[in-house]
């Protein structure tokens, strides 16, 4: 059994929610404000496929589904891959709010997002349904993390792939403001978590009975970290 590692509730982590809505409000209204190539980028349909998903496409099949797990109301995975069919499901628990916003500003997702929690995957998912699973920058504002790790690796198929991309020591960083209540980092040659007030989790050893971590790697602040699903 994963032991529960959270230091607030869903309706504490709930009350938060208001500055990441002001965060993509004014994101979308200035498409992208300093990021703008990025907004340009997830509202193109013909962007190449990232060499992250590519990597570990599954090429033994015409079609691969890969589940965004936290994606806000633009998915950052790019949409066309030239050896195989892909199919994006982006989800996030504040999708109803990020309709609003899209509507407010005449915006159409090139894929919309649907609402779920990270911590509810096989709520709305059957287990070993997608060949890629992805997070980027999420986890680590969610309330769970270590159950949404979990749901992540129960709805990807079997001897397929989870990829976790986040900043290191984000929380911290942030100074815990927000969503923002948890660090990622590496330690001893694995992948760690830990909240402000929270002892800190080996999340390599925590799922070892049931994935293997195949790549670990870290480029500035950004930390990634692949599982594959045994």
């Amino acid at each position: 059994m994963i032991e529960k590692t959270h230091i607030y509730t869903e309706e504490e982590w709930r009350d938060e929610i208001a500055s990441e809505i002001l965060f993509w409000d004014n994101w979308l209204k200035t498409e992208g404000d300093r990021w703008n190539e990025e907004f340009k980028r997830r509202n193109d349909p013909n962007t190449k496929l990232q060499d992250i998903f590519l990597k570990y496409i599954d090429k033994t099949q015409a079609k691969n589904k890969i589940l965004d797990v936290g994606a806000g109301p633009l998915t950052g995975i790019n949409k066309k891959c030239y050896f195989a069919e892909i199919e994006i499901c982006p989800t996030d628990p504040l999708a109803d709010e990020y309709d609003k916003l899209l509507e407010k500003y005449n915006i159409k997702p090139v894929v919309r997002t649907l609402k779920c929690d990270g911590e509810k995957l096989t709520e709305k998912f059957k287990e070993n349904t997608f060949d890629i699973t992805n997070s980027s920058n999420v986890i680590d504002h969610s309330y769970d993390p270590v159950k949404c790790i979990e749901e992540m690796i129960k709805v990807t198929k079997n001897k397929h792939f989870i990829i976790l991309q986040h900043s290191e020591n984000e929380g911290e960083r942030q100074n815990w403001y927000g969503l923002h209540k948890w660090n990622f980092f590496i330690e001893k040659n694995a992948l760690w978590l830990q909240g402000r007030d929270l002892k800190k989790v080996n999340l390599t050893r925590k799922f070892k009975n049931i994935s293997e971590m195949v790549q670990f790697t870290k480029e500035g602040e950004m930390i990634t970290a692949v599982f594959f699903k045994i």
